[in-house]
């Protein structure tokens, strides 16, 4: 009980902030009190429970306290250098990540403008990779930032888990570079870390190596945005991350090595303690790793004890730990997720499974030859259902995917893991390259066919159900309701009427959202970092105005959610080669029926290879986007739309950027604007000075605009 209430205590700090973190600390110090009353006076289960009861409050206050303490220390010292610019020597803790073509360094900063400071931790931005190694000296202009706040999940507690208490972008490119404790175990776990990934990507294909050191050492940042979004669409985004999954499989695999040698129950313990211990150093002590890798290790100690290991105990030895020792975990959404889903199976693995088996007892070959395929799907149930809030929190809906995805990646992922051990182990040096082959030569036909299985599923039109609506909301309570009737009553058909009265939901459901959204034009905008698109959707129709950046992973959401399965048109006004990768990946998403480009662009080879009708629009002349929603270009900087009786002006920056006047008046004059800017830079930096109106900051967020019949308009920020 004690972890489970440190993890709802690190969870509440991080919602609620440090102001009532206080508070809340206090409080749970004084309701100790009584408890401990109790537990003097009290006797058999009273005492017990008032023994649990204070235990709880003691470890939320302490939590509470912990995250007080580290708010104070480490991240309200820094908070006045948000905005400012200084010449800083900073610290590279590892290599570089790379997304949205920028480079992301973990760096400590030890002097601003010239004085030292405490050292304090940052995720330092730059358009080009740094010339230095891990835990070298780096002196450059930085600009310090505050990431995004807003909600548990937010860019900012998810950052602050990290270990990052600001950001800071490059402003100037002239460094020097100079070593400081050089032969470190940080900078050497790095190295080792970065030899085996580069090892690997030299014996397979980019994107099969970008999966393989994902799922083997945590690097995604050889993953495409196109692959992360096929496996966030449909559900299976923890196979990439190093989780639960990975360490039970290293650990059955440490199992298998030691099985035969002749070291006795403390050998084995000891030498799969070892195995694990080096590589949670290895990839960095991830907190979804660590959850599970606590775990393991109480298991692995239970057993030349005599003693079995409970899993409800273990999970809560695991998180009151990680909640002690990291303050700001409760943001973090992988380890929400993480323990979450693995708290779903411990308590409903052998109810659900014991289910299954009741509905196929009438078929006893059946139910042998599907004994895997229960099992898989048990445990996704199970952690689907005890993980479900989150994901809503997190995604705004759920992958109806899910299991098959699960039950056909899951096998190929494990069968992945263990072919890539062996070339991990062997690939580095130059005397083994040749018996790394043979894994290199199927682990990268076996992560092709994991990739291509993703983007198929991901493909399916209808694969995922979004719950901002309120329709569905209500719709998922009454199905709830339901659940929990059927667990109370002891009627005999009660299997039945579930179902009957699950499908009548779901029918109503489904009539109602089409009935609420006929007629209805849905302006669904979404950006990653610079890059921002437009999506018109009408009745299952939708076109898509690319508006500039690369490959928009949220556009694509966008369409799947509105159960979109081909594009009417694709409107690429921005000539340059970034609007033309989100372009092309538009394309390859979806069938679409006509590309349109401005007077005098050049289509090139990349979309010609489409073979999609190519139609050219002069500026000041118009077309159909979907039937009932006209568009035209007035000068090169406005786009204008006419929908239901209203008019919307959009314009196109230089940088990619994208605002919108509700009105389709002048930016200065518009009763709303909405800005899409980069994550690092606020929006002052990226514009310049802003004109006057109402800002939403919409990174890591959509704007969908709706525009009824009738021309009212109603405005939705959505994950």
């Amino acid at each position: 009980m004690a972890g489970f209430a440190a993890f709802a205590g690190a969870a509440a700090a991080a919602w609620l902030g440090p102001a009532v973190s206080q508070t809340l600390a206090l409080a749970a110090g004084v309701l100790a009190f009584p408890a401990l009353l109790l537990l003097l006076r009290g006797k058999g289960r009273a005492r017990a429970r008032a023994g649990a009861c204070l235990f709880c409050c003691l470890v939320w206050a302490l939590v509470c306290g912990r995250y007080c303490y580290a708010w104070q220390t480490q991240v309200e010292p820094v908070q006045s250098l948000a905005g400012t610019e200084s010449e800083v020597s900073v610290q590279i803790l590892d290599y570089p990540e790379y997304r949205y073509r920028r480079y992301y360094y973990e760096a400590l900063v030890r002097t601003v403008d010239g004085k030292k400071v405490e050292a304090f931790p940052i995720r330092l931005s730059c358009g080009e990779p740094l010339y230095c190694q891990p835990y070298e000296l780096v002196k450059a202009q930085a600009v310090f930032y505050i990431f995004q706040e807003g909600g548990l999940y937010s860019t900012r507690n998810t950052q602050l888990a990290r270990g990052h208490v600001l950001g800071a972008w490059l402003s100037g490119y002239d460094t020097e570079t100079s070593s400081w404790w050089v032969y470190s175990p940080g900078r050497l776990m790095a190295w080792l870390r970065e030899a085996v990934g580069r090892s690997v990507s030299r014996l397979l294909p980019a994107e099969e190596a970008g999966l393989v050191r994902a799922i083997l050492l945590g690097q995604r940042s050889g993953l495409s945005n196109s692959v992360r979004d096929d496996f966030a669409q449909i559900g299976s985004s923890h196979v990439m991350a190093v989780s639960g999954l990975h360490v039970s499989i290293l650990a059955a695999f440490t199992a298998l090595l030691v099985r035969r040698f002749p070291i006795g129950p403390w050998g084995r313990s000891l030498f799969g303690m070892a195995f694990l211990l080096l590589y949670l150093c290895l990839i960095g002590f991830p907190v979804s790793a660590l959850r599970s890798g606590l775990m393991y290790f109480l298991y692995l100690l239970a057993q030349p004890l005599g003693r079995r290991s409970d899993g409800l105990t273990s999970l809560g030895f695991a998180l009151l730990v990680i909640c002690l020792l990291q303050p700001f975990s409760g943001g973090d959404p992988g380890f929400a997720l993480s323990a979450s889903s693995t708290a779903g199976i411990l308590v409903l693995y052998r109810p659900v499974q014991r289910l299954f088996g009741r509905v196929l007892a009438p078929h006893p070959r059946l139910r042998r030859a599907l004994k895997p395929a229960r099992a898989s799907v048990a445990v996704t149930v199970s952690a689907l259902l005890f993980s479900l809030p989150i994901q809503l929190e997190l995604f705004g809906g759920v992958s109806l995917l899910v299991l098959l995805s699960n039950l056909l990646l899951v096998p190929l992922v494990t069968l992945l893991l263990y072919l890539s051990i062996p070339l991990a182990a062997l690939a580095p040096f130059a005397l083994t390259q040749s018996l790394a082959r043979p894994f290199a030569f199927f682990a990268g036909w076996l992560a092709r066919l994991i990739l291509r299985l993703a983007e198929g599923l991901a493909s399916v039109p209808g694969g995922f159900v979004s719950f901002d609506s309120g329709i569905w909301l209500a719709g998922l309570a009454g199905a709830a309701l339901i659940g929990c009737w059927a667990a109370l009553t002891t009627c005999r058909r009660r299997g039945r009427a579930v179902c009957l009265a699950l499908l009548l939901i779901a029918g109503m459901v489904f009539w109602q959202d089409r009935v609420l959204h006929s007629g209805t034009v849905t302006l669904a905008m979404g950006g990653d970092s610079v890059s921002a698109c437009v999506l018109v959707i009408k009745d299952g129709h939708a076109g898509a105005l690319s508006l500039g950046g690369f490959p928009s992973g949220r556009a694509k959401r966008l369409l799947a959610r509105a159960h979109i399965s081909r594009l009417d048109s694709l409107y690429l006004p921005v000539r340059d080669s970034a609007a033309r990768e989100m372009a092309g990946d538009l394309l390859a998403s979806r069938p679409v029926q006509r590309l349109l480009l401005p007077q005098g662009a050049y289509a090139g080879k990349d979309l010609e290879s489409a073979n999609i009708p190519i139609h050219r629009a002069p500026t000041g002349t118009g077309w159909e986007v979907v039937p009932g929603v006209a568009a035209w270009r007035p000068s090169e900087e406005w786009l204008m739309l006419q929908a239901n009786g209203r008019q919307i002006a959009l314009h196109v920056a230089e940088d990619c950027a994208l605002s919108i006047s509700k009105a389709g008046l002048p930016l200065s004059a518009g009763q709303q604007t909405v800005l899409f800017s980069t994550e690092d830079a606020p929006a002052a930096e990226t514009f310049g000075e802003l004109p006057e109106g109402e800002y939403i900051p919409l990174y890591g967020k959509s704007l969908l605009v709706h525009i009824a019949p009738n021309g009212a308009i109603r405005w939705e920020l959505c994950t």
